[in-house]
């Protein structure tokens, strides 16, 4: 077969702490493959933006002044005194936002203008305002900026400037919906001569055709007197989340219970006042419960997941206004895959609650929200008859409970970190054994630290193995997959489920997850000697490979460490923890083929051998985590090269069709001795050694079930002859603000193409993804019940 080629994958964020707004751009573009769907303007007007049109009044010359073929700043300004002096809008004005960022956005992503309610526009400032926008206006000069492609048959954009384009305007939703609650969300995009408008939602976009905005000014004129007349649920607004603002009570409740130190679970209230943030909307959530609706009332999210389609799943410390003490608890708000057999998350955690499952969230209250599900898939499947969907059915989805964890990122040194995953093993085992259920999104995010005060006054930190929305019942095991794609997070998933798309995940494969979750952790937080932390988490979370662009498998430094059963560094030397951070040596002691980097060189043949290190370094100075890492490797090294040598390999023979006599008798000779040859052929486990192959059937059987990997956790927390530092082995993130696995040497201040990044913004450099291929990952982003 044709070897695996390399390919960067779907959010390959796991690198960067702050990815440049390219790398976004250029990633959310391939989230939309198999996501849009195009409709004629009349359609997609009937059916979206129901109304009466302005009767018989006349739009001819409206658009006239707007300059085609000069700059977008030169555009937008006539374009919108034009829309405005029109007479078209009720109760809303079209603003150019062109001059300032959202004073909440880091990005700095400033959008052309947008229309806006009369009383909330930002018409002196000039400032994107992305919490009160109510339609995105975004103009381009050509019309090669056009975002879609009628030549291909799906719409889907691969000329650069269009996929450019459409990164772009997909930004700017994710900005929106990040900041408001919405159903969906509305876009004009102006490129060129030419206009199309675009109704996005969480499974994917609706986009018009195009049409000369010039030529038929009544179009759009049509879709903006009908669009400033619908109600805020038309519009996309969510009725059960309400803004609140200064001055209100609920907004001085907040303050006031934020400020009010509590005699227990202290921890909570400080979380919740990080998130009362002043440039960030704060809302009032109401939550249907089977027992009646409850309200709860939130500041910024503590977790967004990136991207527009998919779960978009955000977590809150929310205040309970039905509790007369108003305790904190936590509230996910996320948009859940339909499906006959899925079960919500809220019936699996109460079912787990009820079955003694401990180190788990107790559900609160959950319920969906009205009748709010996408519609994007109900057009796609109008439209395809004859073929299969690939976008997915969500529906609003809210769950509460009761705990408020802490995230696994604040852990005070690597004792507490391995017993964190330690507790969260146990509770996987307990669900497992007590209720029948499997997690089977093991991640980073999933991991959080809930305090605990014990008899003697001290506070210590106990596991939260949380998020169990894509669980399962193992009696369910056998059935169909309710969904096409993996579960899991990509980044932590096995090895093996990464190269096996449609395999049940096993126990096994979530014990391996666990392991990839440590490493995630030790190698942000923990010295070591790796010098390139973005570069590792990188190839090592984030890379895949693919034969053939569309199936993706999992990437070589995963599989080569699973299959070595060793760690070891980018440049290619084993990794190595400490219990503080060591000198590292200076780029005059180091070989003459190595550079300061710590990196290997750009010449494979030319890599460092082994025995090179970037620091000097004692026994006395390596951190007990190398041993669990040691230990566990060895278990999972064993189970893989025992699969390996189960498989009884077969050598393909290539022919051309059709075949003459000769070559049709020498096959059939062929096939008949290779039959005879399989019958008495051994694998290459049967000749090992019978003392060989019961070790490494030993070392392999410790995964297949949970007590193995907790008792060897709990051991070497508990083991006097090595000592866990109390404290110095807790760094800063070593993680890179942002990295670039195809520029990483490169000025961050070097400027894109223009239809990158838009000739008026600030230009950045041109993300990880250079094609529209990804890997398959079913889940957005790691996070907290994500």
């Amino acid at each position: 077969t044709t070897p695996h080629k390399t390919a960067p994958i779907i959010n390959s964020f796991s690198a960067s702490l702050d990815p440049y707004v390219a790398t976004v751009r250029a990633e959310l573009r391939l989230t939309m493959l198999h996501k849009v769907v195009r409709a004629r303007f009349d359609e997609f007007l009937d059916s979206f933006v129901p109304g009466e049109d302005p009767g018989d009044a006349s739009f001819s010359g409206l658009f006239d002044k707007v300059p085609v073929k000069s700059t977008e700043a030169a555009m937008y300004g006539p374009l919108f005194d034009a829309i405005n002096n029109a007479g078209i809008l009720q109760k809303c004005t079209v603003v150019a936002t062109e001059a300032l960022p959202d004073a909440s956005d880091k990005s700095g992503q400033k959008i052309d203008g947008g229309m806006y309610p009369t009383g909330s526009a930002p018409t002196a400032s000039g400032r994107t305002d992305w919490s009160t926008i109510e339609l995105s206006i975004e103009c381009k000069v050509g019309d090669a900026d056009d975002p879609f492609d009628d030549v291909i048959p799906n719409g889907h954009p691969f000329a650069d400037k269009r996929r450019a384009v459409l990164g772009q305007i997909l930004s700017y939703g994710v900005l929106v919906f990040e900041r408001q609650h919405r159903t969906h969300h509305f876009s004009i995009i102006v490129f060129g001569g030419f206009v199309r408008i675009i109704r996005w939602d969480r499974a994917g976009a609706i986009f018009s055709e195009k049409f000369n905005y010039r030529e038929e000014p009544g179009k759009l004129a049509r879709f903006l007197w009908r669009f400033s007349r619908l109600s805020p649920v038309q519009k996309g607004h969510d009725p059960t989340a309400t803004r609140v603002l200064p001055g209100t009570p609920d907004y001085a409740l907040m303050e006031r219970c934020a400020s009010t130190r509590r005699l227990t679970d202290d921890y909570a209230r400080k979380l919740f006042m990080t998130t009362l943030a002043k440039d960030y909307p704060w809302w009032r959530i109401t939550v249907q419960d089977v027992g009646g609706a409850r309200d709860f009332l939130v500041g910024k999210p503590t977790f967004v997941a990136s991207g527009l389609v998919g779960r978009g799943t955000r977590g809150y410390v929310a205040l309970d206004l039905s509790d007369p003490d108003h305790r904190f608890v936590f509230l996910k708000d996320c948009w859940r895959v339909l499906h006959e057999r899925s079960e919500t998350e809220g019936a699996i955690l109460s079912y787990l609650n009820e079955c003694g499952v401990k180190g788990i969230p107790s559900r609160l209250c959950d319920g969906d929200v009205g009748e709010q599900e996408t519609v994007s898939q109900d057009i796609w499947k109008a439209k395809h008859e004859d073929e299969e969907c690939r976008m997915k059915h969500h529906k609003h989805y809210r769950l509460v409970v009761k705990e408020v964890g802490v995230p696994l990122r604040r852990f005070e040194n690597g004792k507490q970190l391995v017993s964190i995953f330690y507790d969260c093993v146990l509770a996987h085992e307990s669900a497992y054994l007590k209720a029948g259920v499997i997690h089977r999104d093991i991640s980073s995010g999933n991991l959080l630290m809930l305090p605990k005060k014990l008899p003697s006054g001290r506070l210590v930190y106990r596991g939260l193995l949380t998020d169990w929305e894509l669980s399962k019942r193992v009696e369910q095991e056998g059935e169909t997959p309710r969904h096409p794609d993996r579960t899991g997070t990509w980044q932590f998933m096995s090895v093996n489920a990464l190269n096996n798309p449609h395999k049940p995940i096993s126990i096994p494969d979530e014990l391996e997850s666990f392991f990839h979750s440590m490493l995630w952790f030790a190698i942000r937080w923990l010295p070591h000697n790796s010098d390139n932390v973005g570069k590792f988490m990188f190839q090592y979370f984030d890379a895949g490979c693919t034969e053939n662009g569309k199936v993706y498998y999992c990437g070589t430094n995963k599989q080569a460490t699973l299959d070595s059963a060793t760690l070891r560094t980018n440049a290619n030397i084993p990794l190595r923890f400490f219990n503080r951070p060591l000198p590292k040596r200076t780029s005059k002691g180091l070989p003459v083929h190595q550079d300061a980097s710590g990196d290997p060189p750009s010449h494979p043949h030319k890599a460092p051998p082994p025995e090179v290190d970037m620091c000097e370094w004692s026994k006395e100075d390596l951190h007990p985590i190398n041993a669990v890492f040691a230990g566990l490797l060895d278990w999972f090294g064993a189970s893989y090269r025992l699969a390996t040598l189960q498989e009884t390999k077969q050598t393909s023979v290539p022919m051309q069709t059709p075949l003459n006599d000769d070559d049709a008798d020498r096959l059939e000779e062929h096939l008949r001795l290779s039959a005879e040859r399989s019958q008495t052929k051994k694998t290459e486990l049967e000749r090992l050694p019978p003392q060989d192959r019961a070790a490494l059937e030993a070392r392999a059987k410790k995964l297949e079930s949970h007590r193995p990997m907790a008792e060897f956790l709990l051991a070497q927390i508990l083991a006097p002859e090595v000592p866990w530092p109390q404290d110095g082995d807790k760094l800063p993130d070593q993680l890179p603000k942002n990295y670039n696995p195809d520029k990483e040497h490169k000025d961050p201040s070097e400027k894109t193409p223009a239809a990158a990044s838009g000739v008026k913004r600030k230009a950045l450099p041109e993300g990880s993804v250079s094609a529209d291929s990804a890997s398959k990952k079913t889940r957005s982003t790691p996070a907290s019940m994500a």
